[in-house]
């Protein structure tokens, strides 16, 4: 049960809060050196990632150079500090963060032979020259900023052309089965429904981050796995994070949350997991220190903007596989994204889009729709109000045919009335407007854009969508790619989510006769040169 008293209102993130982040987190050494000593202790699989990040730095700089400069950013108590300067101990390193208290420890820990500087600073405003730096490291940093864009934007200024960055993030199921912990032994009700620390920049978003500013050349994803013997270890961890709402009793204070625990539940070893990515990326070599690319979109209505962006920091709270652009600025009417250096998908991505649209769905529904019905508006934990599947499409399908603009329409209104009604009985994912615009292809993998709609739709219907929209821009599709593609989509999900919904092809062909109602009245416009009706490789059923 709840702990008597204990507020219940679902918070921000704690890790973009400056307050929290100078003060309750930072503001001494020791928070720190127990959380990742907990973790440390209890990992029984994945390699420490200062080692992983200094293989990466030598081989950036090979051959070695005695004149080489790496600048570590966020350097915290200086162990991956330490770890650069043993693995290239000719290179001049330089060690940066904004809290005196870490940099003392850091100091403290460092041999002197190591000949590493330390800087107190701002990493949105860093101390270092324009193109001074070989190498720049941000690790486990960058999802203290609540404008993580700004942040790789001026590492990227401080690189010389040809540099390289290595940014490391977690992916925001990180830890989830401590939500699960926290959830049934009643300290946190909500623990389940918190925004993960991690949502400013994680493994799904971060090529996409990275890419508004540099050139992404490799994306590494490692699996960690661990153990805590029991719930005292794992009490030690969990008093240290600032995600959840505990009662004042036992906040910080691991004794008092064990007591606790043992008290609400039989002990027991406690194993959780966590995604370490790792990305390289180069600075170009005929890029300028100037303000990076962009692409701002401009919306006619206030409400439009507001409501993009809204769906926009949903998507992007969700973490998971779907990759975004960096969201820098909100202008007036305007949103300004960091540019993405993509392509339009084409016939030959859809089984690769299948799959990432298979696990995006299956993990939107494991992390939020899976308390969602079809048929009605949905309010995410944040309080975002996500549209039902059902009510704007029944009048918009009796619209469109009605006007008998349609051409070939295999659904008379009733029969597509019913076709969305039973849609409606099943798992909910959501709709996006997945069509081959709203996808840059890029070598880190696909990047969504386009935000301006969003509601909840059953598993398959935005595949259904690209399906019809890559027919419509490029001809005939091979109906063994949509019978590849729907394999993809279902494998995905499964791998995700089990049980997520198995997606038939009479179900996608029948959700794809809905878009072509919906969607003739493009013809003409958008790259739509062919209509559906020429193109069905065959009928619902």
């Amino acid at each position: 049960m709840p702990w008597p008293g204990l507020a219940v209102s679902p918070a921000a993130s704690p890790f973009t809060d400056p307050a929290v982040v100078s003060g309750l987190l930072y503001g001494s050494a020791d928070r720190l050196a127990r959380r990742t000593g907990a973790l440390h202790r209890a990992r029984v699989s994945g390699r420490h990632a200062g080692h992983v990040i200094a293989d990466l730095a030598a081989q950036t700089a090979t051959p070695p150079r005695r004149n080489t400069r790496i600048a570590d950013i966020g350097c915290g108590r200086g162990t991956t500090t330490g770890m650069l300067t043993q693995q290239l101990p000719a290179a001049a390193v330089v060690g940066v963060d904004i809290s005196p208290a870490l940099l003392a420890a850091a100091r403290y820990r460092l041999p002197a032979e190591s000949g590493a500087a330390l800087a107190c600073a701002d990493f949105h405003h860093l101390p270092l020259a324009d193109a001074s730096c070989d190498i720049v490291v941000a690790a486990f940093c960058l999802y203290h900023s609540a404008a993580p864009g700004r942040v790789i934007g001026e590492i990227t200024r401080c690189l010389r052309r040809g540099g390289t960055a290595i940014l490391v993030t977690k992916s925001t199921d990180s830890y989830r089965e401590l939500d699960h912990l926290v959830a049934a032994a009643g300290l946190d009700p909500l623990a389940l429904s918190r925004p993960s620390l991690y949502q400013a920049a994680h493994s799904g978003n971060l090529p996409a981050l990275a890419s508004g500013h540099l050139r992404v050349q490799r994306v590494i994803h490692h699996a960690h796995r661990f153990t805590f013997a029991d719930l005292a270890h794992a009490a030690e961890y969990l008093a240290t994070s600032p995600k959840y709402q505990l009662p004042a009793q036992v906040a910080a204070d691991a004794a008092a949350l064990t007591a606790v625990l043992r008290e609400r539940l039989p002990d027991h070893r406690v194993t959780t997991t966590s995604t370490v990515t790792y990305l390289t990326a180069t600075r170009h070599a005929d890029e300028a220190t100037t303000t990076p690319a962009t692409h701002r979109k401009r919306y006619r209505e206030g409400s439009g903007r507001q409501r993009a962006e809204q769906n926009y920091r949903w998507l992007a709270s969700l973490g998971g596989p779907m990759r975004l652009p960096g969201l820098l600025a909100t202008e007036g009417q305007d949103l300004v994204f960091a540019h993405v250096d993509g392509r339009h998908a084409q016939p030959g991505d859809l089984v690769g889009l299948a799959d990432h649209l298979g696990a995006t769905h299956a993990h939107a529904h494991g992390a939020e729709l899976g308390r969602a019905r079809l048929s009605e508006p949905f309010r995410t934990s944040s309080g975002h109000q996500i549209p039902g599947f059902l009510g704007v499409r029944l009048a918009a399908v009796a619209r469109e045919l009605a006007s008998g603009s349609v051409p070939g329409s295999a659904l008379t209104i009733d029969q597509a009335a019913f076709l969305l009604r039973g849609a409606c009985d099943g798992p909910a994912a959501f709709y996006k407007d997945a069509n081959p615009r709203n996808f840059l292809i890029t070598p880190a993998g696909p990047v969504t854009v386009d935000f301006d709609e969003l509601t909840l739709a059953p598993f398959g219907y935005d595949l259904a969508k690209l399906v019809v929209t890559l027919a419509m821009t490029h001809g005939l599709l091979p109906a063994r790619l949509i019978t590849s593609a729907i394999d993809a989509y279902n494998t995905a999900a499964s791998q995700h989510r089990p049980g997520s919904g198995i997606l038939t092809r009479g179900k996608l062909m029948s959700f794809a006769e809905l878009h072509h109602i919906l969607t003739a009245r493009y013809l003409g416009h958008a790259g739509y040169r062919h209509s559906w009706d020429t193109l069905r490789p065959d009928r619902p059923s």
